[in-house]
Parts: C-alpha cells; structure tokens; sequence
C-alpha cells in the first residue's frame, strides 16, 4: 500500500506542471493501519504501517487522520 501512495505520487508530479494545485489523496485504511506503528510490537519488527509512513515520507502537517480511533488499549 505503500509503495502504491508513493508511485500515484510521483507519476502525478511528473505528469502536472508544478504551477497547479498541491496534490491531495484520501486513503481509506482500517484504524490499526492508520495509527502509529512505533506505538506497538510492529516496531521491534521494523514494520512500518500507512499511518506512520505517510507522516513520515510527507509531513505531519499534511496528513490527517479521520476514524474511530481510542487513547488506549490494545489491538488483537
């Protein structure tokens, strides 16, 4: 998945002039896919998810996550 968002990314770069709007993408994924995965198990792994690795490859201010989210607990 997210190899995919990078490549829908780059081929959009290199198919519009930069003088048009700023690029913009909705990704649906499942709540434990948007989280942070460095919260959880999957980082002793070096597993990255969606979530983390949007943030990270395009910046904090640029991502928004919308879901069903909670402050604790844990995932099965």
């Amino acid at each position: 998945m997210c190899e995919t968002i990078n490549s829908l990314v780059m081929h959009y770069q290199s198919t519009h002039s930069s003088s048009e709007s700023q690029i913009k993408a909705v990704i649906w994924a499942h709540n434990s896919h948007i989280g942070d995965a460095l919260g959880t198990e999957h980082s002793e792994r070096n597993e990255c998810n969606v979530g983390q690795f949007v943030r990270q490859s395009y910046g904090r201010e640029y991502t928004f996550n919308i879901g069903f989210s909670t402050y604790e607990g844990t995932v099965i």
